[in-house]
């Protein structure tokens, strides 16, 4: 447009008209501007003096802003009702095809992956573009196996809507005019850099930033200040905004959560099956507070009658209700140290749906009776009401079995320890693999930092409680799938051939002996005779590194980790809301596929984006954990061992705590160190010294960096 025409409306108008058929992209980011605005102001609705006064454009501008909308509405993206203007969700301009357009989840490193509806497609970080964690994008596939052969590689194209209105980062340097800000959901290793606001800031300063993009470039703008990185009780504050973790619940579901009362009356549920006077148990960590499941066992002539209980949050979270509309946009709890945001109110989550010890609760229970050999030969599933007679953690459970006194309880306890063995014995057979890794359970201080933590042992107590879940699990499965109801599945892909073949070289490296077939059983025995080895915990690592993510599917694709044909979730409705949608498909409630597709990948995607969160948390509280450590013992040296050999350094889990660490090779020693890439090792020329996967040495703590949430370490003294 010229000069002349853009001081004439008119003039300005007739030109519009004719150029705009020629202004795809321009519409793109002038409807992009108005999601991102109505997501901010949490509307559905605008008039135009709206979007002016918050694009603070000078009325030149705003006569063109003016045709946009016009245009938009013209074209159906846009409904207006007199001087009111509605977005129509039902229509996008943004993508001919949908085809290559999925979201993005972006690494810590700076890499990135886009699931579209065949696969996930990995794109480098110097091909993201300007794309941030969970935008939808559109991509190039430029290669179906990649340059390592392990899948499909691409590039973004464009991005096609930012799901976010502003985003998290901290500030590590305030320049004339502008602050280097380092924003985690681009990429660690990326800074972004924002104009500076007329508020005080300092180093340090977690700060909110709001988003825009134009034409196609990605702009971030001060918002407000969230506390400092240097306060640790700002922490969760900072990861709920950071990873858009829900806060609190909206008034109407509390409204009808508390319209359940505080307790059940066993008389108001005479259809249900009376189970008040069964034996049962509950065995959970000891910092549990929402008990989802609940075990009963007895010993019959053929085998064993086994009973899991499960909350029945169903009959509370109907179908359509407030309650019903928060968890399908909430989707799961998110457990963070020291703390939890849950799926339900606590109301329900902590109470009327925990099957807490010495109250009546609401269940539904599947009965399943098992031969000697622990294989399933009956089963049923009804509603039920229930009465907990203990609710025990897992250390308890352990020592009571292990007690010499005799009692009614330990009786139960041994005998599911019995009924359990021969369900991991099947396991083995069917070539499962057995991880058994051990837990850290951090302490959180009043102060926001750890005071430590414990270790929670793979015992028998939780073998047993694992066993039964996956038991009632795939017996669910399989009734929904002989009921040809459509259901949807936990499913787990195997992992690609030359994964399986990195991780073989890698087990003969520690030394095991691998025989020539390598299949799911031969794997199941390997660790089997390893479990009690030094490296065992070397082992189960890069075995689940090489592993493929579990995921919802309405596909029968199979569990490969459980080698299961048939396998859901069922057994955690206060948790996870794929679960309470199981628990209404087996009373008959009815959802079309597209329902069923819509919730099984949403659930994916809700999954690892909490899982990310509570990772996010962790390490951040790691590291506070280690900056302490660092200031009160200096000089503590570190059990580290090496996990992966790269040709510029080596990477090592520091061992008893479950952080990564990394030692570029000017650091290894004062020699000349050579990278050998198929031994993957690396070796001094004059110490002889050799660096290679399982290798064991010494660590010390250099600095810790708060800003960067980045540990140095060097060698041990």
């Amino acid at each position: 447009m010229t000069k002349k025409n853009s001081d004439n409306p008119l003039e300005l108008e007739k030109s519009f008209a004719i150029q705009a058929p020629h202004l795809k992209a321009e519409m793109q980011q002038c409807l992009e501007l108005i999601r991102t605005f109505l997501e901010k102001k949490g509307r559905d609705a605008f008039q135009l003096h709206d979007l002016t006064k918050s694009f603070r454009l000078p009325n030149k501008l705003r006569v063109i802003l003016s045709l946009f909308v016009d245009e938009l509405t013209r074209e159906g993206y846009l409904t207006k009702n007199s001087d009111v203007y509605h977005l129509n969700g039902h229509k996008s301009p943004l993508s001919e095809s949908t085809e290559n357009v999925g979201k993005i989840s972006i690494h810590q490193s700076g890499f990135g992956f886009v699931s579209l509806k065949e696969y996930d497609v990995f794109i480098p970080k110097h091909l993201i573009l300007n794309a941030m964690d969970q935008d939808l994008v559109e991509v190039e596939i430029l290669s179906l196996e990649g340059r390592n052969k392990k899948g499909p590689e691409g590039r973004v194209n464009r991005v096609v809507k930012r799901t976010r209105a502003s985003i998290l980062g901290t500030v590590v340097e305030i320049k004339p005019g502008a602050l280097s800000v380092r924003a985690s959901l681009q990429g660690e290793s990326e800074l972004a850099h924002v104009p500076l606001p007329t508020t005080p800031v300092e180093v340090g300063d977690r700060i909110l930033m709001e988003v825009h993009s134009l034409r196609n470039q990605l702009h971030l703008t001060f918002e407000r200040k969230l506390g400092s990185i240097f306060d640790p009780l700002k922490d969760l504050d900072a990861i709920k905004e950071e990873y858009t973790l829900p806060k609190e619940f909206p008034e109407e579901a509390l409204r009808e959560a508390r319209a359940f009362g505080s307790e059940v009356v066993k008389s108001q549920h005479s259809e249900r099956t009376d189970l008040t006077d069964l034996f049962t148990i509950t065995i959970d960590p000891k910092t549990a507070k929402d008990f989802d499941d609940a075990l009963s066992i007895q010993k019959t002539k053929k085998g064993y009658k086994l009973f899991v209980h499960v909350a029945d949050a169903s009959y509370y979270v109907k179908k359509g209700s407030y309650l019903d509309l928060e968890a399908i946009q909430r989707k799961n709890s998110t457990y963070l140290v020291g703390t939890c945001i849950p799926m339900l109110p606590h109301v329900l989550s902590d109470n009327l749906c925990s099957l807490k010890e010495g109250v009546d609760r609401l269940a539904v229970t599947i009965e399943m009776d098992l031969n000697n050999r622990g294989q399933l030969e009956h089963h049923q599933i009804y509603r039920s009401i229930i009465k907990s007679n203990h609710r025990l953690s897992y250390e308890q459970a352990f020592e009571i079995m292990h007690e010499p006194k005799e009692s009614f309880l330990k009786e139960q306890l041994q005998l599911m320890r019995e009924l359990a063995l021969h369900l991991k014995a099947l396991k083995n057979e069917r070539g499962s693999v057995d991880l058994s890794l051990s837990e850290l359970v951090w302490r959180l201080g009043e102060d926001g930092v750890p005071s430590g933590f414990e270790i929670s042992h793979y015992d028998i107590t939780h073998q047993l409680v694992e066993e039964f879940m996956l038991k009632a699990n795939e017996v669910i499965a399989t009734e929904l799938k002989n009921r040809d109801v459509g259901l949807i599945y936990r499913v787990h892909e195997p992992p690609s051939p030359e994964t399986m073949m990195e991780f073989k070289n890698f087990c003969v490296r520690l030394g095991v002996l691998v025989p020539q077939e390598f299949g799911p059983k031969e794997l199941s025995q390997i660790f089997l005779a390893h479990k009690e080895s030094a490296f065992i915990s070397e082992l189960s690592s890069r075995y689940i590194r090489s592993m493929r993510l579990a995921t919802y599917s309405t596909d029968r694709v199979g569990h490969h980790g459980l080698m299961l044909e048939n396998y859901t979730h069922f057994t955690s409705p206060i948790r996870r809301y794929v679960d309470i949608i199981i628990h209404r498909l087996i009373f008959n409630e009815e959802y079309t596929q597209e329902e069923l597709d819509e919730i099984a990948k949403s659930s994916s995607e809700k999954e690892r984006h909490s899982a990310r969160a509570e990772m996010s948390y962790l390490m951040l509280k790691k590291i506070r954990y280690f900056e302490r450590k660092h200031k009160k013992e200096p000089e503590k040296v570190y059990k580290a061992t090496v996990t992966r050999v790269k040709p510029y350094g080596i990477v090592f889990e520091v061992k008893d705590f479950g952080v990564e660490g990394f030692l570029h090779i000017s650091k290894l020693g004062n020699d000349y160190f050579e990278f050998h890439p198929k031994k993957e090792k690396i070796t001094g020329s004059k110490s002889n010294r050799i660096f290679e996967i399982g290798h064991q040495f010494q660590v010390q703590i250099e600095s810790v960096n708060l800003l960067f949430q980045e540990i140095f370490w060097k060698m041990g003294t």
